[in-house]
Protein backbone atom coordinates (compact mmCIF):
# COMPACT_ATOMS: atom_id res chain seq x y z
CA UNK A 1 0.00 0.00 0.00
CA UNK A 2 1.29 3.43 -0.87
CA UNK A 3 1.99 5.80 2.04
CA UNK A 4 -0.72 8.21 0.84
CA UNK A 5 -3.25 5.39 0.52
CA UNK A 6 -2.30 4.14 3.98
CA UNK A 7 -2.66 7.63 5.45
CA UNK A 8 -6.11 7.99 3.90
CA UNK A 9 -7.17 4.55 5.15
CA UNK A 10 -5.95 5.27 8.69
CA UNK A 11 -7.63 8.69 8.70
CA UNK A 12 -10.91 7.24 7.51
CA UNK A 13 -10.70 4.44 10.07
CA UNK A 14 -10.28 7.00 12.84
CA UNK A 15 -13.21 9.04 11.49
CA UNK A 16 -15.26 5.86 11.34
CA UNK A 17 -14.47 5.09 14.96
CA UNK A 18 -15.38 8.61 16.06
CA UNK A 19 -18.61 8.63 14.04
CA UNK A 20 -19.57 5.09 15.04
CA UNK A 21 -20.94 2.38 12.81
CA UNK A 22 -24.08 4.24 11.91
CA UNK A 23 -26.34 1.25 12.31
CA UNK A 24 -29.61 1.50 14.11
CA UNK A 25 -29.52 -0.18 17.52
CA UNK A 26 -30.76 -3.74 17.40
CA UNK A 27 -31.48 -6.59 19.67
CA UNK A 28 -28.48 -8.93 19.88
CA UNK A 29 -28.94 -11.70 17.36
CA UNK A 30 -26.42 -14.08 18.83
CA UNK A 31 -24.27 -13.62 15.70
CA UNK A 32 -20.63 -13.85 16.80
CA UNK A 33 -19.56 -11.17 14.30
CA UNK A 34 -22.16 -8.75 15.71
CA UNK A 35 -20.87 -9.35 19.23
CA UNK A 36 -17.46 -8.16 18.03
CA UNK A 37 -18.83 -4.94 16.57
CA UNK A 38 -19.18 -6.12 12.98
CA UNK A 39 -22.80 -5.90 11.79
CA UNK A 40 -23.99 -9.04 10.01
CA UNK A 41 -24.76 -7.05 6.85
CA UNK A 42 -21.17 -5.72 6.48
CA UNK A 43 -19.65 -7.22 3.31
CA UNK A 44 -16.24 -8.84 3.50
CA UNK A 45 -14.90 -7.26 0.31
CA UNK A 46 -15.72 -4.90 -2.54
CA UNK A 47 -17.19 -7.60 -4.79
CA UNK A 48 -19.53 -8.75 -2.03
CA UNK A 49 -20.55 -5.15 -1.33
CA UNK A 50 -21.45 -4.60 -4.98
CA UNK A 51 -23.53 -7.79 -5.09
CA UNK A 52 -25.29 -6.88 -1.84
CA UNK A 53 -26.14 -3.36 -3.01
CA UNK A 54 -27.51 -4.71 -6.28
CA UNK A 55 -29.59 -7.45 -4.58
CA UNK A 56 -30.87 -5.19 -1.84
CA UNK A 57 -31.90 -2.48 -4.30
CA UNK A 58 -33.77 -5.02 -6.46
CA UNK A 59 -35.57 -6.34 -3.38
CA UNK A 60 -36.47 -2.83 -2.23
CA UNK A 61 -37.88 -1.98 -5.67
CA UNK A 62 -40.14 -5.06 -5.46
CA UNK A 63 -41.21 -4.39 -1.86
CA UNK A 64 -45.01 -3.95 -1.67
CA UNK A 65 -44.72 -1.55 1.31
CA UNK A 66 -42.11 1.12 0.37
CA UNK A 67 -43.01 3.16 3.46
CA UNK A 68 -43.03 0.40 6.06
CA UNK A 69 -40.65 -0.22 8.96
CA UNK A 70 -39.06 -3.33 7.40
CA UNK A 71 -38.43 -1.37 4.19
CA UNK A 72 -36.80 1.43 6.21
CA UNK A 73 -34.56 -1.04 8.04
CA UNK A 74 -33.44 -2.69 4.80
CA UNK A 75 -32.84 0.68 3.13
CA UNK A 76 -30.74 1.77 6.13
CA UNK A 77 -28.64 -1.39 5.82
CA UNK A 78 -28.06 -0.63 2.13
CA UNK A 79 -27.04 2.94 3.04
CA UNK A 80 -24.59 1.46 5.58
CA UNK A 81 -23.02 -0.68 2.87
CA UNK A 82 -22.74 2.28 0.49
CA UNK A 83 -21.13 4.34 3.27
CA UNK A 84 -18.69 1.51 4.06
CA UNK A 85 -17.48 1.21 0.44
CA UNK A 86 -14.36 3.40 0.91
CA UNK A 87 -13.42 1.52 4.10
CA UNK A 88 -13.90 -1.86 2.44
CA UNK A 89 -11.85 -0.71 -0.56
CA UNK A 90 -9.22 0.73 1.79
CA UNK A 91 -8.71 -2.74 3.28
CA UNK A 92 -7.74 -4.08 -0.16
CA UNK A 93 -4.71 -3.47 -2.35
CA UNK A 94 -6.49 -1.03 -4.64
CA UNK A 95 -4.33 1.70 -6.09
CA UNK A 96 -5.26 5.19 -4.93
CA UNK A 97 -6.90 6.15 -8.24
CA UNK A 98 -9.27 3.18 -8.02
CA UNK A 99 -9.95 3.82 -4.33
CA UNK A 100 -10.93 7.37 -5.35
CA UNK A 101 -13.49 5.93 -7.81
CA UNK A 102 -15.00 3.87 -4.98
CA UNK A 103 -15.01 6.86 -2.63
CA UNK A 104 -16.69 9.09 -5.22
CA UNK A 105 -19.29 6.39 -5.92
CA UNK A 106 -20.13 6.25 -2.24
CA UNK A 107 -20.34 10.05 -2.03
CA UNK A 108 -22.71 10.15 -5.04
CA UNK A 109 -25.10 7.47 -3.80
CA UNK A 110 -25.31 8.26 -0.09
CA UNK A 111 -27.27 11.55 -0.33
CA UNK A 112 -29.77 10.11 -2.80
CA UNK A 113 -30.43 7.06 -0.64
CA UNK A 114 -30.58 9.22 2.49
CA UNK A 115 -33.26 11.37 0.82
CA UNK A 116 -35.32 8.24 0.19
CA UNK A 117 -34.80 7.10 3.77
CA UNK A 118 -35.97 10.52 5.02
CA UNK A 119 -39.14 10.14 2.92
CA UNK A 120 -39.85 6.76 4.50
CA UNK A 121 -39.20 8.18 7.98
CA UNK A 122 -41.86 10.82 7.27
CA UNK A 123 -44.32 8.06 6.28
CA UNK A 124 -44.10 8.68 2.53
CA UNK A 125 -43.18 5.85 0.16
CA UNK A 126 -39.67 5.80 -1.25
CA UNK A 127 -39.28 6.76 -4.91
CA UNK A 128 -36.46 4.44 -5.93
CA UNK A 129 -37.01 5.03 -9.66
CA UNK A 130 -35.32 8.41 -9.20
CA UNK A 131 -32.19 6.65 -7.93
CA UNK A 132 -32.13 3.63 -10.23
CA UNK A 133 -30.21 4.92 -13.27
CA UNK A 134 -27.46 6.53 -11.18
CA UNK A 135 -27.22 3.42 -9.01
CA UNK A 136 -26.89 1.15 -12.06
CA UNK A 137 -24.20 3.37 -13.62
CA UNK A 138 -22.32 3.55 -10.33
CA UNK A 139 -22.47 -0.22 -9.84
CA UNK A 140 -21.02 -0.66 -13.34
CA UNK A 141 -18.09 1.59 -12.35
CA UNK A 142 -17.61 -0.34 -9.13
CA UNK A 143 -17.70 -3.70 -10.94
CA UNK A 144 -14.95 -2.46 -13.23
CA UNK A 145 -12.80 -1.49 -10.23
CA UNK A 146 -13.51 -4.79 -8.45
CA UNK A 147 -12.71 -6.84 -11.55
CA UNK A 148 -9.27 -5.24 -11.74
CA UNK A 149 -8.37 -6.64 -8.31
CA UNK A 150 -6.27 -9.81 -8.42
CA UNK A 151 -8.61 -11.66 -6.04
CA UNK A 152 -11.87 -10.45 -7.60
CA UNK A 153 -14.13 -13.44 -7.05
CA UNK A 154 -17.88 -13.47 -7.48
CA UNK A 155 -19.48 -14.35 -4.15
CA UNK A 156 -21.93 -17.22 -4.14
CA UNK A 157 -25.55 -16.40 -4.91
CA UNK A 158 -27.98 -16.79 -2.09
CA UNK A 159 -29.73 -14.92 0.66
CA UNK A 160 -28.40 -11.68 1.97
CA UNK A 161 -26.58 -12.15 5.31
CA UNK A 162 -28.81 -11.18 8.21
CA UNK A 163 -31.93 -11.13 6.04
CA UNK A 164 -35.04 -13.03 6.98
CA UNK A 165 -37.06 -14.46 4.05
Amino acid sequence: MHATHLTIAVGMALAWLVAGWGCAPREPSGDVSEEHGVPPHKPADLSSAIVQIERRFAELVRDPDPAGPRFAERLQEMIDIVRWLPYIAGESDLPEAQWNVVHQASERLQPLLQQQYARVQRGAPAELQSVQSLLEATLAELRQVASSQPQAIDPPAGPIPGDVP
